[in-house]
């Protein structure tokens, strides 16, 4: 059988290394509005000022209710107190009380909190921020979502690649979140006023919103995996997996025995009824959806590589686990943890992870799915992943955000980095195929 590896250089090198308060009772997102289809000290601080301001470019400028002039990319200003700004900083992930203007709408206590790892861990204003708008008042809704993610563009200078990543999970027809890009202003009392503090992507919360949307049916059970290789059968006791596998939704009910015999299922059904039992138990046709484009992505920060970065929903609707994408922002060759540069570029797609990793391999062994894989990643490659198709998204993100990522003072990267990151490497004319080896 001949071999096949893809070169994704074109991607991993071009990304290179009136007020009032408002507590919405509206219960369907409106993911229309939402979505669209300088000097820094070297150690963290709660506060360090800079003093040169973007211009406002958004003045005298008429909006719509929700804020948006036309494309425009959504800005939120948020307000903290001074107090509450230092508990943060101590206990970076509980909720503190924060006011959020958009537009001229007002939301009053609405929870804020750092998120993140290791994007967390960046110096200054720039972290990761969760809004949570129903924290302090269980009906405050925000056009329907209940929490929003804003993601700093950790480790990635081109501030593309959540948003390219995302937007082509969608594109497959895998089960992923929804992205667009948004500025933030933060206002500390008697430290910063409306301190623009750069160009963040937006990202969609994995919760009760987002599986209404995608799957009817919320009654089921939500995990975050938080562990390195999943899927290990560990026995029948709930206490085996509770540290791996996060529980999101019921959690007073705490149920994990139908992840336990998943689980059991994957490790322990015979290979001639694995195709029968796996299709009983698993959506896998939105898995193989997610494995051709995390594949093309050279996505290891991932299920394929570290092993995390993924959600899993039981959906009472149809019986079946749903596999659900997770921080992207590695997306694009971007993780070096596991291989170098050039080993993702020529990634083999009939092994596109880093092992053990048996829900994939049990998957591509069944010929029926591994045939079905191929077809996808032959689809993407003749469709949204083609070169030109690529170029264009890029050069059409990269017009969009220039100005705002120029005026962010608090970016970890140059603006020099931000540019070579998306020019230099396009005019390098990498070319993106299926290169066949015998």
């Amino acid at each position: 059988m001949k071999k096949i590896i893809f070169s994704t250089a074109i991607i991993c090198l071009v990304l290179g290394m009136a007020v009032f308060s408002l507590a919405s009772n509206k219960n369907e997102p409106d993911y229309r509005l939402v979505f669209e289809n300088a000097e820094r000290s070297d150690i963290p601080t709660p506060f360090r000022r800079i003093t040169e301001q973007p211009p406002d470019s958004q003045k005298n400028l008429s909006r719509d209710s929700f804020g948006r002039i036309g494309d425009e990319i959504l800005s939120f200003h948020i307000t903290v107190a001074e107090e509450d700004w230092l508990k943060m900083w101590d206990k970076p992930f509980k909720y503190v009380k924060c006011t959020v203007r958009f537009g001229d709408e007002v939301y009053r206590d609405v929870g804020l909190r750092f998120k993140g790892n290791s994007s967390s861990r960046v110096r200054g204003l720039k972290k990761p921020y969760k809004l949570k708008f129903d924290e302090f008042d269980k009906k405050q809704r925000f056009h329907g979502f209940k929490k929003l993610n804003f993601q700093n563009g950790f480790r990635d200078p081109s501030l593309l690649r959540e948003k390219l990543a995302y937007d082509l999970f969608r594109e497959a027809s895998a089960s992923a979140p929804r992205a667009t890009f948004a500025k933030l202003y933060l206002t500390i009392d008697g430290h910063y006023d409306d301190e623009y503090i750069g160009l963040y992507t937006l990202v969609e919360q994995v919760d009760k919103v987002f599986l209404n949307d995608r799957f009817s049916d919320t009654s089921g059970n939500l995990f975050k995996y938080e562990g390195m290789f999943g899927f290990v059968y560990k026995g029948d006791s709930p206490e085996a997996y509770i540290k791996e596998y996060e529980a999101k939704l019921n959690k007073k009910q705490r149920d994990f025995s139908v992840l336990i015999r998943f689980i059991k299922m994957l490790n322990d059904t015979p290979e001639e009824k694995f195709e029968e039992e796996i299709e009983k138990a698993f959506d896998v046709e939105n898995f193989l959806s997610w494995l051709a484009v995390n594949t093309l992505l050279s996505n290891l920060d991932s299920y394929a590589g570290s092993g995390h970065n993924f959600y899993l929903y039981y959906n009472k609707g149809t019986g079946k686990f749903e596999f659900i994408p997770w921080d992207l922002n590695e997306a694009f060759g971007n993780h070096h943890v596991l291989a170098k540069a050039q080993d993702m570029v020529q990634l083999d797609i009939y092994e596109p992870y880093a092992k053990p990793k048996i829900l994939i391999e049990r998957i591509l062994r069944v010929p029926k799915f591994k045939e079905r894989y191929i077809e996808k990643i032959k689809a993407l490659l003749d469709g949204p992943f083609q070169q030109s198709a690529m170029y264009e998204k890029i050069d059409t993100l990269y017009k969009k955000i220039e100005k705002d990522v120029q005026a962010d003072m608090w970016k970890d990267f140059t603006t020099e980095d931000f540019e070579r990151s998306i020019e230099h490497n396009i005019q390098s004319k990498r070319r993106l195929d299926i290169i066949y080896i015998g």
